[in-house]
């Protein structure tokens, strides 16, 4: 795989998102052939300055890169979002528009290094602080309960290292190891030392392999990161800012959320307006829920705003909460207005009473 291209500056332009990665697959497609060839060649940084100035207009933020495909003579292109999870969500969207071209495997993460490169993986800091993957120990012990891997880790540079030095660096290798949402998908805990009793322990480099046994023996898959709520509660409510009357929810952007609670108002960060996405939420009073069943009376109506917005590839829920006043369902939307409007007229089945709108968090 070469270079991770990154391009973070772009005139904010007011076409959607889904708009944008429509045109790009008109744009790479027409291309693909000639970017095969020239992958093929092994001239592969002669394409850097093609994509990085086409995802500069149309995706700007993106990560991306060209890599080994799946398959026999097949190359691959990843765009990802780098752990930022609205991006990671829109990069869905980018991959599940993919077309099927010859020769090409799309990823909207980055995936896992192959054993053969990984075992020659070094990190290194500016200070010079360094950890390799052939020295790495990872010793793991599975939790059947939580379907998860709990590990303990060593390397001979670790004691003599910074905490938040020897973890930044355990982390970049872990990634490497096992792809961009590998840790939140197999690894519970992180311990450092000797293997504790009871516990399997190798190299870095065959940790993939044993998890992937390991997971096929046990008879489970991972979790999907991208559908995957977290559970919050606000320990008072405040119903003069807005979502401060919140009493709990879920949500898969929680920093997002939390955020925004506590500024009352829209987040400053203008990189999905750049994508011509948006995070908002709808809201409506919460006496139009069933008193007997609040959740899922709000359920109903969320089930619904999705249906709608996958149906029309307009965006998604992202969770959602019940307050003392008004309740709430957090969208990712990616087609402008018209998402707004599909959210609108959706939820007038629901015949719901006093103010309802959608407010802007992201």
């Amino acid at each position: 795989m070469f270079g991770w291209g990154k391009k973070s500056v772009s005139k904010t332009l007011s076409n959607s998102y889904k708009s944008r990665i429509h045109e790009f697959w008109e744009w790479f497609s027409e291309n693909a052939s000639r970017f095969h060839a020239v992958i093929s060649r092994n001239e592969s940084t002669d394409l850097v300055g093609d994509v990085e100035s086409k995802l500069d207009v149309l995706l700007p933020g993106f990560a991306w890169a060209f890599g080994p495909g799946d398959g026999e003579n097949k190359h691959a292109f990843t765009l990802t979002g780098e752990g930022n999870m609205p991006k990671q969500l829109l990069a869905q969207f980018w991959y599940q528009i993919a077309p099927d071209l010859e020769g090409w495997t799309f990823y909207p993460a980055k995936q896992p290094t192959p054993p053969e490169s990984l075992a020659g993986a070094a990190i290194q800091l500016q200070n010079g602080a360094q950890v390799d993957a052939e020295n790495l120990t990872i010793a793991s012990i599975f939790d059947s309960e939580e379907n998860v891997f709990h590990i303990t880790c060593a390397h001979p540079a670790f004691p003599n290292l910074p905490e938040s030095e020897r973890d930044f660096l355990l982390m970049l290798l872990l990634d490497e190891a096992l792809g961009e949402f590998g840790v939140a998908q197999f690894i519970g805990t992180i311990e450092f030392g000797p293997p504790p009793p009871n516990s399997k322990s190798m190299k870095l480099v065959e940790f993939p392999t044993y998890l992937e046994h390991a997971r096929r023996y046990h008879g489970w898959e991972p979790r999907s990161i991208l559908n995957s709520y977290s559970l919050y509660e606000l320990p008072t409510q405040n119903t003069k800012r807005p979502r401060a009357d919140s009493i709990g929810g879920t949500t898969l952007i929680s920093n997002v959320v939390a955020e925004y609670i506590e500024r009352g108002k829209p987040l400053k960060d203008d990189s999905l307006k750049k994508l011509g996405a948006e995070i908002a939420y709808l809201k409506f009073p919460t006496s139009n829920l069933d008193a007997d069943n609040l959740v899922d009376s709000r359920s109903r109506i969320e089930d619904a705003i999705q249906d709608a917005l996958e149906s029309n590839f307009s965006g998604r829920t992202v969770g959602g909460a019940i307050g003392t006043q008004n309740s709430y369902i957090d969208l990712l939307l990616i087609d402008g207005e018209n998402s707004r409007e599909l959210v609108l007229q959706t939820v007038k089945q629901f015949a719901l009473h006093g103010t309802v709108s959608i407010e802007t968090m992201l």
